[in-house]
């Protein structure tokens, strides 16, 4: 009876030897092979940087992007609106004049009932089903410029005239950079 108890302990504790060595051992990286170096090929592809360095403002929720002037670059933010219609608009705020004492050209998280998200800045974009042909009165008058991707219409806007600070003077001088910012939004592209 001893000799079959033995032999049941040493069973028992080479498998749970084998099971502990096989348990810290599973997560390990398979070894190299031309499959796996496939598959981290295309998830390297996948993650590419769509703002290439932050060259390009990338809208992730709607997979566009436009290019940024070199002065705008890294002073760009932007917050996605949705209407109660269930319209989306895109912001932009630019840092340098959100910074203005007074200023009232940030982005502002909406507080009304059946909106959410951020509406305000210097510029914004309107992304519709609606070509120009169709879209509002109120829509139509001040955008600048209509840019057809897929099934979709964007129509941007200066905000520029909504804005203000208690330094007119340094607005002034600041408010060339939403001009830029608008122009560079009307090259709207899709990320690839």
């Amino acid at each position: 009876m001893g000799l079959i108890i033995a032999i049941v302990v040493v069973v028992a504790a080479v498998a749970f030897g084998g099971w502990y060595v096989w348990d810290k051992n599973k997560d390990d990286k398979p070894a190299n092979n031309s499959a796996t170096n496939t598959n981290q090929g295309s998830q390297g592809e996948e993650q590419a940087d769509p703002s290439e360095g932050g060259q390009y403002l990338v809208i992730s929720e709607w997979g566009v992007r436009f290019e940024l002037p070199e002065e705008l670059k890294g002073d760009v933010k932007y917050g996605i609106f949705t209407s109660a219609s269930g319209e989306q608009s895109a912001n932009f705020a630019i840092g340098e004049i959100d910074r203005l004492p007074g200023s009232n050209c940030q982005l502002q998280e909406t507080t009304d009932p059946g909106e959410s998200g951020k509406y305000g800045g210097v510029v914004s974009m309107q992304r519709t089903q609606k070509p120009p042909t169709e879209i509002s009165q109120e829509l139509a008058v001040g955008y600048s410029s209509e840019t057809h991707i897929g099934d979709q219409w964007y129509y941007v806007f200066s905000m520029r005239d909504a804005c203000f600070s208690a330094d007119q003077e340094e607005f002034s001088r600041l408010a060339g950079e939403i001009e830029k910012l608008a122009k560079a939004a009307e090259s709207l592209q899709q990320v690839q």
